[in-house]
């Protein structure tokens, strides 16, 4: 940021001279549950409801940390194969006790071993607290139960189309618009 800024300086923002920026780069450490690539590309332009008019596009590299997966990476930043290990081990702890406990037991291994040691001292209730309350079960499982069925709903519209029947009677079928029922054959699997 501090580059992006600087390269404003002693400049007149109002020319109608092109300012050149420095070239943006956007990646995000994926460490979730759920199986992933070790590398993938991720769209903005995915998201979007409409595809028609797509007047701007982000392209997002997603690096999946996880255990086996970008060793090389985990290997020249010690902090991000640390954190990793403090996942791990919160992940494994969560399976037989609650999470506070997994979390509390998991940051005092870690310091003890010193893995985020100089972090987790100086930062300690900060982890913890993060660790526990960003993590919500009961909304994770609520989302996935919505996910499922808003999937179920899709491959029975798109059986339905692929059956020969049109959006205009899917809508009237299943009492939806027939903008929903066109939005959802157009969604990705």
């Amino acid at each position: 940021m501090w580059k992006l800024l600087k390269s404003f300086i002693g400049k007149d923002v109002y020319s109608s001279k092109r300012i050149m920026l420095p070239t943006p780069k956007f990646i995000t450490f994926y460490n979730g549950v759920e199986k992933q690539p070790e590398r993938r590309i991720m769209k903005l332009s995915d998201s979007f409801e409409r595809k028609d008019e797509v007047n701007l596009e982000l392209t997002v590299v997603q690096l999946n940390i996880n255990p086996g997966y970008n060793e090389d990476l985990k290997k020249s930043c010690p902090t991000l194969y640390q954190y990793m290990q403090y996942v791990e081990k919160v992940r494994t702890y969560k399976e037989n006790m609650p999470i506070e406990e997994a979390v509390g037991k998991s940051v005092d291994e870690c310091m003890a071993e010193g893995i985020l040691r100089d972090f987790l001292i100086k930062h300690k209730a900060e982890a913890i607290q993060m660790s526990i309350f960003e993590y919500d079960e009961e909304l994770h499982k609520r989302t996935l139960l919505e996910e499922g069925i808003e999937h179920g709903i899709r491959r029975t519209i798109r059986k339905m189309s692929e059956k020969g029947l049109e959006a205009a009677d899917i809508a009237k079928l299943l009492d939806e618009s027939e903008e929903d029922i066109k939005r959802m054959l157009d969604l990705p699997e």
